[in-house]
């Protein structure tokens, strides 16, 4: 009757899994803390399709937004959720979530390459290319990191790459990752041996080199 050619996600329900992320990571799960909620259905989510929940704070409101992974499309926008007096120490999260978060070393090697990128201001020109990290942990994946060397000056940021689509993707162990940008690990035998994973254009990694060459700081 309103015209989809199959079953689709009942909107409360991709309303549901985002809150849950949104709880997540700014409450450990303690519902008592939401105080309102408002948003908007932007599209229709297909059964068995995954849901991302992006999100950032603003004292006591948390903005965010919810795409649907294998389409790209917003499946929720323009929404909010306001807490009851959150602290600093209730963030435990950060700007994507697809479930809870543990101790990555990873985020101390983002942190560092950010360093680098504002110490190499020519590397967006000579790059041109977005990247996206997959980072696992016991064979399930973690966390995303977008090493953004195409727009503006570039930017690294945790979580998809914002109105962009990635050139290529990355995926690998958290641990990998360390031993990859501290040189312990070789990038090839890596690939090879099936410990680095590389979905599009496998060219463009050896443009990375630049920005990973340097590991005598971690």
């Amino acid at each position: 009757m309103a015209g989809f050619d199959k079953p689709i996600l009942h909107g409360m329900c991709s309303f549901g899994f985002s809150l849950r992320h949104i709880l997540e990571t700014y409450t450990n799960g303690d519902v008592t803390k939401l105080r309102a909620v408002k948003v908007r259905f932007s599209a229709p989510v297909i059964p068995g399709e995954t849901l991302i929940t992006e999100m950032w704070r603003e004292g006591d409101r948390v903005h965010f937004q919810t795409k649907v992974k294998e389409s790209g499309k917003l499946a929720i926008s323009g929404a909010y959720a306001d807490f009851h007096a959150l602290s600093a120490n209730d963030e435990t999260g950060s700007r994507q979530t697809n479930g809870p978060k543990t101790n990555l070393q990873s985020a101390t090697v983002f942190d560092e390459l950010r360093k680098r990128l504002k110490g190499q201001p020519d590397i967006v020109k000579q790059v041109q290319a977005v990247f996206l990290w997959n980072i696992t942990k016991d064979g399930k994946e973690v966390a995303k990191y977008t090493v953004d060397l195409k727009t503006g000056s570039g930017e690294i940021y945790e979580g998809e790459p914002k109105d962009v689509k990635p050139g290529v993707t990355l995926t690998l162990s958290d641990d990998d990752m360390v031993g990859l940008v501290t040189g312990k690990l070789n990038a090839q035998q890596a690939f090879m041996s099936g410990k680095l994973k590389i979905k599009g254009n496998i060219m463009l990694t050896t443009k990375l080199q630049t920005l990973l060459k340097d590991h005598s700081k971690l």
